[in-house]
């Protein structure tokens, strides 16, 4: 995958952010956490506009990007 490194970088970095807004808010420091948090979500969307959903064909195939190209999506009927 060609994103890989970056993926690893944001994944890192959304972690450590969840790990300091957990010591934030045992501190007391609760606009911090809530800010590493937020941050944290950034980076975890940054990671899913990234990150490929599954592949078609040998063909990536994101959610939030131009590789999705619903024409080889399988159609799926309501039960």
């Amino acid at each position: 995958m060609k994103h890989d490194k970056a993926i690893d970088l944001l994944e890192h970095h959304a972690t450590n952010c969840e790990q300091n807004a957990a010591i934030q808010e045992r501190e007391g420091q609760y606009e911090d956490a809530a800010n590493s948090r937020s941050n944290a979500a950034d980076y975890r969307q940054a990671i899913s506009s990234l990150h490929p959903v599954f592949l078609i064909d040998g063909e990536q195939v994101f959610i939030n990007g131009a590789l999705l190209n619903e024409s080889k999506l399988p159609s799926i009927s309501k039960i």
